[in-house]
């Protein structure tokens, strides 16, 4: 199953440490995208790679769909920062699962370096990984 996959990416790619919320966060998530209901903290280049590549595997499993911000500050498109890990000096790409309709957001501000993270976008996360 795609979520298990997505959620031991998660894990993986965790540097430091997990901390688990409490089991009330992502109540309105699906089983698909249970596993995306986390807050990855992106602070450095490599995080924010694997968060990329960890939305466009759930997007080609059909688990998420790209939606359009409502302020489009990006240099380039995800598809395009997804094949070629590129970005520009603000990332703010959204998400929604195809299944229940959980937003999500892939942000990051890599000018400054002040970091960011992957995250539902109304709901609380299942846990936080920094």
């Amino acid at each position: 199953m795609v979520t298990n996959l997505i959620g031991i990416q998660w894990q993986v790619f965790s540097i430091n440490n997990v901390n688990k919320s409490s089991s009330w966060g992502c109540l309105m998530s699906c089983d698909r995208c249970l596993d995306l209901c986390v807050r990855y903290v992106i602070r450095q280049p490599e995080q924010l790679r694997k968060a990329i590549r960890i939305a466009k595997h759930a997007l080609s499993e059909g688990v998420l769909a790209e939606i359009d911000a409502t302020d489009y500050w990006n240099q380039y498109n995800f598809q395009e920062s997804a094949e070629k890990m590129i970005w520009g000096d603000i990332v703010d790409y959204h998400f929604v699962c195809r299944h229940c309709g959980t937003q999500f957001v892939l942000g990051a501000e890599t000018y400054h370096g002040s970091g960011r993270y992957w995250s539902p976008e109304n709901e609380k996360p299942s846990e936080i990984i920094d």
